[in-house]
């Protein structure tokens, strides 16, 4: 079995939502013979999270499966090696080094701690 990172895409659709459209990335492990197994098997692990429920709010949510936008074996990675990269544009650059600086301290505090 190899070892592979696949990228699902899902929609998320809230009823009367008058914000931005939102979507949801997702990095999921897969373990399978080959690269077409393993596409099959990310897109079954899509279609089977795809949902409908009423929120706290009483309304419709839907996470609509889009695809797999990404599938990359990993077997024969090294350490260092480059699993994932992606470049940004913002017309808030101080915004976004913020919002860096927030996540990396929350990282800091959900790590466990050593001996």
């Amino acid at each position: 079995m190899k070892k592979y990172i696949a990228k699902l895409v899902f929609q998320i659709r809230i009823e009367l939502h008058p914000g931005l459209a939102q979507f949801d990335e997702q990095w999921r492990w897969i373990e399978a013979p080959d690269a077409e197994a393993a596409l099959a098997m990310a897109t079954q692990m899509g279609n089977q999270h795809q949902e409908q429920f009423v929120n706290a709010e009483g309304k419709l949510v839907e996470w609509k499966f889009i695809g797999i936008t990404a599938l990359q074996c990993i077997d024969n990675k090294q350490h260092g090696d480059q699993i994932f990269s992606q470049t940004l544009e913002t017309d808030s650059e101080d915004g976004f080094l913020n919002e860096c600086r927030q996540t990396i301290l929350l990282m800091q505090t959900r790590l466990p701690e050593t001996v």
